[in-house]
C-alpha cells in the first residue's frame, strides 16, 4: 500500500462522499468510528467493499472489520502517531470500531448467497464477545430476556437430554444447563464467543459434557451425518441466532433430521411486530424507527443491532415451520416492559422492577399479548419422525 500525504480521504456512501480520517501501514489503510452513531461502516460492510477517494486517486478496496484487539490497538496508535492522542480520542472515544481497507485481486464472485453478510456478522461478534456479558447482564431488559429462556429451558428439559444451542454467545443459558446435567453441543460462528463458552464451562468444573461448533445457523442441517440424525433430545436457539438468518426456509427440515421423536424444539425470536417498541418511538416523534421492524430486514442504524437483522412475527414463523413442527405454546417477552433500547425509562422503575416483571410474564401468556412483544419464545413438537 502506496503511502499518501493527505491527512483525509473520502468515501463514497451512495451518492454521498464523506470524509474520513485515515491512518496507512505498508499494506492497509485504516478507518476509526466510535461504536454508535455512525453509519458508513455497516454500509461498506455489508458488501465488503469500500470506494474511496485518496489524493485524487479513485480507488476500490476490500473492507474487514478489525475484531482482533492487538490489531485495533496497533491501529489506533497508527491514528494517534498521524493526529495526536487529544484528536484521536476526541473523534473516536475508548471503545472505537477500527476498519481494514486492502486491496483486492478481484472483487469477490460465485460466493454462496449470503457469504459476506456472514463474514461481517463473525467480526462484529468476535469483536464484541469480551463485551458481551456486560452487554447482556448491564441492561435490566436483556436480562429480563435471559431469564424467561433459561426458565423455560429448565422447564422444558426437566430431566438430563442431549441438547443442541444454535448461536450459544457466551452461554447465557449453556453453562445453567449444563450444571443441571444436559449434554450439549453448542454452535456458534464466532470463535471467540464459542471460546468463552468454553472458558466458563471450564471454571464451572462442567466442560466434559460440551461440544462447540463453529458454523452459521444456516447450515446446522449438515451436522445430522455428523451427530446423528434423531440424536438429539432437544434443540434451542434464542434471542439472535435465527434473525441472522436469511434464508430461515431451509432450518425446520434440518432441525427435525436432528431432533428425536420426543424432542423439544425452543426458539426465541426477535419479533416483526412489537407493540411497545412501536408506541415508544412514536411517543418519541421517531416514526422512522418505529417502523424498522415491520420491513423483512432491519438494517443496521433503524434497530438497535450492530448489524441489519430479519425479524419475523409468530404467524411468520408458524407457517415456516409448520411441515415440520406442531407449536405447543408461544409467550411474549417483554410485552409491557419496553425493549433494552428503552432501558433509561426502565430504571426509573427500578424500585418497582420485580413487580413489574411478574405482572409482564403473566401477561406475555395471553393472547394477542403472547406474540406482540419485543421477542416471543415459542416450544415446538416434531412431527412424522419415524
Amino acid at each position: 500500500m502506496p503511502s499518501y500525504d493527505d491527512s483525509s480521504l473520502e468515501l463514497k456512501v451512495g451518492d454521498r462522499l464523506v470524509p474520513l480520517a485515515y491512518a496507512a501501514d505498508e499494506n492497509h489503510l485504516y478507518l476509526a468510528s466510535p461504536v454508535k452513531g455512525t453509519r458508513w461502516p455497516s454500509y461498506i460492510l455489508r458488501n465488503g467493499i469500500a470506494e474511496i477517494i485518496i489524493a485524487e486517486n479513485n480507488k476500490k478496496l476490500g473492507a474487514e472489520l478489525v475484531s482482533d484487539e492487538d490489531m485495533k490497538r496497533k491501529a489506533m496508535d497508527l491514528f494517534i502517531k498521524k493526529y495526536g492522542r487529544e484528536k484521536a480520542r476526541k473523534w473516536y472515544g475508548e471503545h472505537y470500531r477500527v476498519i481494514c481497507l486492502s486491496d483486492m485481486k478481484q472483487e469477490p464472485k460465485g460466493e454462496p448467497p449470503g457469504s459476506q453478510y456472514y463474514r461481517w456478522l463473525e467480526a462484529e461478534f468476535d469483536s464484541i464477545a469480551d463485551e458481551y456479558d456486560h452487554h447482556i447482564y448491564g441492561n435490566p431488559v436483556n436480562s429480563l430476556l435471559r431469564e424467561n429462556s433459561v426458565r423455560l429451558l429448565s422447564e422444558t428439559f426437566p430431566g438430563r437430554e442431549r441438547l443442541l444451542e444454535v448461536g450459544c454467545g457466551t452461554g447465557t443459558e449453556t453453562i445453567e444447563l449444563l450444571k443441571s446435567g444436559h449434554e450439549i453441543v453448542a454452535v456458534d460462528i464466532s470463535q471467540k464467543m464459542l471460546d468463552a463458552v468454553r472458558k466458563k464451562a471450564v471454571q464451572e468444573g462442567v466442560s466434559s459434557n460440551l461440544t462447540t461448533f463453529k458454523g452459521n445457523a444456516d447450515r446446522i442441517g449438515t451436522l445430522s451425518d455428523e451427530l446423528g440424525a434423531h440424536s438429539f433430545n432437544g434443540i434451542y436457539s434464542t434471542f439472535g441466532a435465527l434473525n441472522c438468518v436469511s434464508g430461515i426456509h431451509s432450518l425446520p427440515e434440518g432441525f427435525h433430521q436432528l431432533l428425536s421423536e420426543r424432542g423439544k424444539l425452543v426458539l426465541g425470536i426477535y419479533n416483526r411486530m412489537c407493540a411497545s417498541e412501536i408506541l415508544g418511538y412514536i411517543a418519541k416523534f421517531k416514526f422512522r424507527q418505529s417502523l424498522a421492524r415491520l420491513k423483512p430486514m432491519a438494517p443496521e442504524g433503524e434497530s438497535r443491532f450492530c448489524i441489519d437483522v430479519y425479524a419475523y412475527t409468530f404467524m411468520e414463523i408458524r407457517n415456516i415451520f409448520q411441515s415440520h413442527f406442531t407449536v405447543d405454546s408461544v409467550y411474549g417477552v417483554p410485552v409491557f416492559i419496553p425493549p433494552s433500547n428503552f432501558s433509561g425509562y426502565v430504571e426509573k422503575f427500578s424500585r418497582r422492577f420485580s413487580s413489574i416483571k411478574a405482572v409482564d410474564a403473566r401477561i406475555g401468556k395471553i393472547w394477542p399479548f403472547s406474540i406482540l412483544g419485543d421477542h416471543f419464545l415459542t416450544v415446538m413438537t416434531p412431527v412424522g419422525i419415524q
